[in-house]
C-alpha cells in the first residue's frame, strides 16, 4: 500500500494539486477540492467524447456540435486547473463556473423544454457548484442569472411565450435553488462562526507564543530551516531581532555531535520528548537547554515545532548541589573520624603531656643539684666540663620539654575546637535565658588580667548602658568574648591597648572589642570568618591558633539570632563587634538597686 502510494498517488498530488499555497486554511482546502474536481471533471469528458462516436469517423465526430462543446469545455477547464495551480483560486473559480453553467445552457438550450432531468439536475447542479466554491453574495447572482437564463433561452431557441417558459421547469429550479441557498447561507453562517472561533483561537495562541518566556521556532523537515521564531528565542540565541534567525539553519545552533541526534528527531516521527543538549548562540556562547519537539503545520506545510528551554541556571544549581551534597560527605566523614579518633587520641596526649612534664622537673631537678655541685667541687678542669655538659645537656632537655608541652596543648585546643564546631553543627542545644550581659563580660575580662599585666597591655571596660539585660546562653555566649579578648591579646603586641565595650542601639545591645594590634587586611576580612582560616599563618602558629575560634564565635553568635562583623586597618588594629537583641528583666533578675539598669558610662581598667 505504501509502495502504491510513493509511486502512484503523490505524483499525481504534485500533478493536480496547487503548487502556490493560499494564506488561508479555508481557502487552501478548497483550492485542493477545486483541483481534484476540475481533475475529475477533464477525466469523464475524456473517457465519454470517444465513446460517443456511435460508429463514426474522428472526422465526422469532430463535426458534432457537442463533441466541439466539449472540447472547448475541457479546454478551458485545463486553463482552469492550471490557474489554480498556481495559486489563481478565484480566477480559476469563476473560468469552472463559467464553463460549467455554460455548457449546461447551451444543452438545454437545444432540447425540450418539458425536459426536467436536464433543467432540475444539471443547471441546480451548477447553482450548488457555485454555493461550494465562491461566497453565499456571489453564488446568489449566480442563481438568479441561472434562473433568469432558465426563463430567456427557450423563448430565444425554442420560441416559446414567456407564460409557457414559467411554467416549464422555471417553478422547480426557483425551488431548488432557494433551497440550496438557504442551506448555503446556514453552511455559511456556521462556517464564519467556527472560523471566528478558530481565528480568535490561533490569535490567542500566537500572542501565548509570542509572550511564552520559552524559546519556540519553528522548523522545516526536510531541510531543517527556521520558518518562524518567537521574542524568547532571539533572546536566547543571542539575536538582535526574530528576523535574524529566519532563513537559518536549526543545526547551526547545535555542536556538532548533537546534529546527528537532532536531525534524527526532526525527521523522525517522536513527539514530546524532551532531552537535554547544549546549543551556540550566535556569538559563540555554550548554551545548556532542555529541547521538546512536536510535528504541526506551517503554511499549509508539515513542519516541527521545537521547544528550548535553557536550563543553564538549573545545571549550575545541580551541580552547586552535587557540590555541597559532597562537601557534606565529607564534612560528615571528617566529623564521624574527629569524633572517633578524640577518644583515642585522649590517652596519647595526657602520656605525652605527663612524660614532658617529668623530663621538664626532672631537667630542673638536675640543673639544680649541677649548680650547687659546681659550687663544691674541685677545681679539677675535667670534673667541670663534665658539669658543663651535664647543664647543658639538661637545658636542652628541658627546652624540648616545653616545647613538646606546648605543641601537645595547642593539638589538644584544636581538637577541642573542633568537636565544640561538630557539637554547635549537630545538636546545637541551648539554654537561652534573660541575662545580664555586663557582669559577664566583666567576668570573662578579669581571666586575662593577669596575662595583660605580663604582656605590659592596657585592658579596659567601659559599660554605657548599666547591666544591659539579653537573651543569651550564658556559657556559650561567654566562650564568644572569651575567643574575641583571646584573640586581641595575642594579636596586640606589648604596650598595647584592648578597650571591650558594651551599648545600646535602638533595641539591640551591642559588644565591642578593640584593640591596637598588626589589624587585618582587606582581602582577609571577608574570610576571617572561616573555618580554619588564619590571616596570619605565621603569627598563628606562634600563638598555637586554630582558625576555629571565630567560626565558632560566629556560629554561636547566629544561634542567638545576632550577628557579629569585623572593622580593621592593617597595623593598626581591629574591632569587633557582637549585635544581640534586648530583653525586659524578669522580677526575679532585676537587682536590688535599680539604678543600675540606668544609662550609665562606667569605665574600669583592669591590668
Amino acid at each position: 500500500m505504501k509502495a502504491l502510494k510513493s509511486a502512484f498517488y503523490q505524483p499525481l498530488c504534485k500533478l493536480i494539486e496547487p503548487r502556490v499555497l493560499a494564506p488561508q486554511p479555508e481557502q487552501r482546502r478548497l483550492a485542493r477540492l477545486l483541483a481534484w474536481t476540475l481533475a475529475t471533471i477533464i477525466l469523464i469528458s475524456v473517457i465519454l467524447v470517444p465513446l460517443s462516436d456511435y460508429g463514426e469517423s474522428l472526422a465526422e465526430m469532430l463535426t458534432r456540435d457537442f463533441v466541439k462543446i466539449s472540447i472547448g469545455c475541457t479546454g478551458l477547464l485545463l486553463v482552469a486547473l492550471v490557474l489554480n495551480r498556481e495559486g489563481h483560486y478565484q480566477a480559476a473559480t469563476y473560468l469552472f463556473l463559467g464553463v460549467v453553467l455554460a455548457g449546461m445552457m447551451v444543452f438545454a438550450a437545444t432540447s425540450n423544454p418539458n425536459d426536467n432531468f436536464l433543467w432540475l439536475v444539471q443547471t441546480p447542479m451548477g447553482i450548488l457548484l457555485a454555493s461550494i466554491f465562491c461566497t453565499w453574495q456571489v453564488a446568489a447572482w449566480i442563481s438568479a442569472v441561472t434562473n433568469i437564463l432558465v426563463i430567456v433561452v427557450p423563448m430565444l431557441t425554442l420560441k416559446i411565450s414567456f407564460l409557457s417558459s414559467l411554467t416549464g421547469p422555471f417553478p422547480y429550479v426557483l425551488s431548488l435553488t432557494v433551497i440550496i441557498l438557504l442551506a448555503d447561507r446556514m453552511r455559511q453562517l456556521g462556517e464564519r462562526d467556527r472560523r471566528a472561533r478558530l481565528e480568535e483561537s490561533e490569535a490567542r495562541y500566537r500572542r501565548l507564543v509570542e509572550m511564552s518566556p520559552e524559546a519556540i521556532v519553528v522548523i522545516t523537515i526536510a531541510g531543517g530551516e527556521i520558518l518562524y521564531a518567537n521574542a524568547a528565542a532571539a533572546r536566547l540565541y543571542r539575536a538582535s531581532s526574530t528576523t535574524q534567525l529566519l532563513g537559518k539553519l536549526y543545526l547551526e545552533f547545535a555542536p556538532p555531535h548533537y546534529r546527528e541526534m537532532i536531525l534524527r528527531r526532526v525527521r523522525g516521527s517522536e513527539d514530546i520528548v524532551s532531552i537535554e543538549l547544549q546549543h551556540i548562540a550566535l556569538d559563540g556562547t555554550l548554551i545548556e537547554v532542555e529541547s521538546l519537539t512536536a510535528e504541526v503545520m506551517y503554511a499549509g506545510k508539515p513542519a516541527r515545532q521545537i521547544v528550548v528551554r535553557d536550563i543553564s541556571e538549573r545545571k549550575q544549581l545541580e551541580q552547586q548541589r552535587l557540590e555541597n551534597s559532597l562537601e557534606r560527605e565529607r564534612t560528615a566523614v571528617l566529623h564521624r573520624f574527629i569524633s572517633d579518633s578524640s577518644h583515642d587520641l585522649r590517652t596519647p596526649f595526657t602520656v605525652v603531656l605527663s612524660a614532658a612534664y617529668l623530663l621538664e622537673k626532672f631537667a630542673s631537678r638536675i640543673l639544680e643539684d649541677a649548680r650547687l655541685l659546681k659550687l663544691t667541687v674541685s677545681t679539677d678542669d675535667g670534673a667541670r666540663e663534665v658539669l658543663r655538659d651535664l647543664v647543658k645537656t639538661c637545658e636542652i632537655m628541658a627546652d624540648r620539654a616545653t616545647s613538646m608541652r606546648e605543641n601537645t596543648q595547642r593539638l589538644q585546643r584544636t581538637m577541642n575546637s573542633m568537636l565544640d564546631m561538630i557539637r554547635l553543627e549537630q545538636t546545637g542545644e541551648y539554654n537561652f535565658e534573660v541575662r545580664l550581659l555586663n557582669p559577664l563580660v566583666e567576668q570573662v575580662i578579669r581571666t586575662f588580667a593577669a596575662q595583660c599585666a605580663h604582656n605590659n597591655q592596657t585592658l579596659t571596660f567601659t559599660a554605657e548602658s548599666g547591666l544591659l539585660p539579653v537573651i543569651m546562653d550564658e556559657v556559650e555566649f561567654g566562650r564568644v568574648i572569651q575567643n574575641l579578648i583571646e584573640n586581641a591579646v595575642h594579636y596586640t603586641p606589648k604596650g598595647g591597648a584592648i578597650r571591650v565595650l558594651t551599648r545600646v542601639d535602638d533595641e539591640q545591645a551591642i559588644l565591642e572589642i578593640s584593640d591596637t594590634g598588626i589589624g587585618i587586611s582587606e582581602a582577609d576580612q571577608k574570610h576571617i570568618f572561616e573555618r580554619f582560616f588564619r590571616a596570619d599563618s605565621a603569627r598563628s602558629t606562634h600563638t598555637g591558633g586554630s582558625g576555629l575560634g571565630l567560626s565558632i564565635s560566629r556560629a554561636i553568635v547566629e544561634k542567638h539570632q545576632g550577628r557579629i562583623e569585623v572593622e580593621s586597618t592593617l597595623g593598626k588594629g581591629s574591632t569587633f563587634r557582637v549585635f544581640l537583641t534586648r530583653a525586659p528583666l524578669s522580677a526575679e533578675d532585676r537587682p536590688f538597686d535599680l539604678d543600675l539598669l540606668a544609662p550609665t558610662t562606667q569605665k574600669r581598667t583592669i591590668r
